[in-house]
């Protein structure tokens, strides 16, 4: 079964996040429904404890403990669900409150994220892609948890989603050039990428490019 799986690595992967958009098209609820919200917020939680033993017992580093060496050749099948899971949320939540081009190609650009998280190219960029996805989801999350929970829609809530997103990934790249003792691979993986994304988003925002996604909620 091992040697099957090495064998099909890359159809199993697409496998496993095709199963995780499916799944979400499937189960997903209103964009206000508490249950989907604590789903997708044990999503990212699990998300990033995956990507932190990444980290510690990746390649290059440390091998897992006994208890975790078999659910680790797991890692990948489950990164690619939960990726793919929250990132069809998050498309189908911006392409419900879509409307004008600018927020239409915004959406083209998820879909294109969703189709970059399975081509080698990225996939070979390995930390980088990942964090940088990580940080669209955490501030794509909070972007509409946030209006749910207040009940209004502001520019503020989507600069403080921002803010939120950007201090969780600063917490990856402390704990990770801790853990690692290396500040420069900690950066160009984590928070350089990370950072760019939120500023990204933010540019977008100014500009209206982003579809203002609590509207779907209507």
């Amino acid at each position: 079964l091992r040697a099957f799986r090495v064998e099909h690595a890359r159809a199993e992967a697409t496998l496993f996040f095709g199963l995780g958009f499916l799944f979400d098209i499937l189960t997903l609820e209103r964009i206000d429904n508490w249950i989907t919200l604590v789903q997708q917020a044990v999503y990212l939680v699990v998300l990033g404890w995956f990507l932190m033993l990444e980290q510690r017992h990746g390649d290059d580093g440390t091998p897992p403990p006994r208890w975790l060496s078999r659910v680790w050749q797991f890692r990948e099948p489950a990164i690619h669900f939960l990726f793919g899971s929250l990132l069809s949320s998050y498309a189908l939540f911006y392409f419900k409150s879509a409307s004008g081009l600018t927020a239409i190609l915004f959406v083209g650009i998820v879909f294109v994220l969703l189709l970059a998280n399975e081509l080698p190219h990225f996939r070979r960029l390995g930390p980088v892609i990942r964090y940088a996805l990580m940080s669209f989801c955490i501030t794509s999350y909070f972007a509409y948890l946030l209006p749910v929970i207040f009940g209004f829609l502001s520019p503020w809530l989507f600069a403080t989603a921002v803010l939120l997103a950007s201090a969780i990934i600063y917490a990856f790249f402390r704990a990770v050039w801790k853990l690692r003792g290396e500040p420069w691979t900690a950066a160009l993986h984590i928070w350089i990428p990370g950072s760019l994304i939120q500023a990204l988003l933010l540019a977008l925002y100014i500009f209206r490019a982003i579809p203002p996604v609590p509207l779907s909620v209507q």
